[in-house]
């Protein structure tokens, strides 16, 4: 059976994606995921070993990340963190 190009492309002719070759792209998209995150946990790693308060905010204040001193200075608790802390 004689297959059209579009079925085989990474885009049929309308320029869609074409779902034969999803899987590529997901575990593309997967694997610079799992990158970002290796490279995120390490940065966080480095952070913690800085004596000074380190904080990372989201755009709308909500702290996302504080090193080792900023918990010691501020008396701030991980869970107090997971719970939400925002700076406004």
């Amino acid at each position: 059976m004689k297959r059209r190009k579009s079925e085989w492309s990474s885009k049929t002719s309308k320029g869609a994606l074409n779902p034969c070759n999803q899987g590529n792209n997901i575990s593309k998209s997967i694997s610079q995921e799992k990158d970002k995150i290796s490279r995120k946990q390490s940065l966080n790693e480095v952070l913690d070993t800085i004596p000074e308060p380190v904080f990372e905010c989201d755009v709308s204040g909500k702290v996302i990340f504080a090193n080792q001193a900023a918990f010691l200075k501020f008396g701030y608790t991980v869970k107090d963190l997971e719970q939400g802390l925002d700076i406004q």
